[in-house]
C-alpha cells in the first residue's frame, strides 16, 4: 500500500535474485562524482538499491528512498550499505542522497553498465532489433529541454542493447545511427519508426 501512489502496472521481470549478483560489480565500472572525504555510502550499493527499487514499481527518489528504507538488514549488509557504528545497524540512503547521486553521475556510464550486464545474461542470441524514441518523463537535459532519448531493445528477451540521447536542433533520425554503429547486426533485424526510410539525396 505505501507504495501504491509510486507504481505503474506490475511487469515480468526475467531475471533471478542469483542475477543481481553481479549487477553490483558492473555499478562498480560508474565513476563516482564525489569526493572520497565523507562519503557513507559506496555508488554501487545506492544505484543496485535504485535499480531494485524500479524493478519493484517505484517511480521517483521518494519512492526508491520508501523502497531502501524497508530494506531489511540482512538486505542491507547483502547490498553493502552504510554500517553505523552507533546503531550496530546498516543506514539505508536518504532521499536527498539518492537524489544528488542520481544527478551526479554520467548516464551514458550507467547505460553502459546496465546494458554490459544485460547482455552478459541474455541466454538468447540478438535476431531482432526494435528502435523508437520517447521522451522522458519529468526529466530535463543540460539545457532544460526536456529529454527525448532513442533506444533499441531486443523484443525477444526485453534487453537495452543501446539508447542515446537525441542533441538539441536534432532529431532520432541522426541519432540512429551513431546509437547502433557500436554493434554487431550482421543477420539482426532492425525495425523502426517510419521517419527512419528518409534517406538523403543520391541515395
Amino acid at each position: 500500500e505505501r507504495f501504491k501512489r509510486h507504481e505503474d502496472e506490475a511487469q515480468h521481470c526475467p531475471y533471478k535474485a542469483k542475477d543481481f549478483r553481479s549487477l553490483w560489480e558492473h555499478y562498480t565500472r560508474v565513476n563516482d562524482p564525489r569526493r572520497a572525504n565523507g562519503r557513507l555510502y559506496l555508488l554501487a550499493s545506492v544505484l543496485s538499491i535504485c535499480t531494485l527499487a524500479v524493478l519493484c514499481g517505484c517511480r521517483g527518489t521518494r519512492a526508491i528512498a520508501d523502497f531502501a528504507e524497508h530494506l531489511s538488514q540482512t538486505q542491507r549488509r547483502l547490498l553493502r550499505c552504510y554500517w553505523n557504528r552507533k546503531t550496530q545497524k546498516y543506514n539505508a540512503p536518504s532521499e536527498p542522497t539518492i537524489r544528488r547521486i542520481l544527478k551526479g553521475i554520467s548516464a551514458e556510464e550507467f547505460d553502459n553498465a546496465v546494458m554490459a550486464w544485460q547482455a552478459e545474461r541474455d541466454p538468447k542470441p540478438l535476431r531482432r532489433l526494435a528502435v523508437d524514441g520517447k521522451t522522458v518523463k519529468q526529466a530535463r537535459a543540460a539545457d532544460g529541454r526536456a529529454l527525448h532519448l532513442v533506444a533499441a531493445v531486443s523484443p525477444d528477451s526485453g534487453r537495452l542493447c543501446a539508447q542515446r540521447p537525441v542533441d538539441e536542433k536534432s532529431n532520432e533520425i541522426t541519432a540512429l545511427r551513431p546509437m547502433l554503429d557500436p554493434l554487431a547486426l550482421d543477420s539482426v533485424v532492425v525495425t523502426a519508426d517510419a521517419m527512419q526510410a528518409q534517406q538523403k539525396a543520391g541515395h
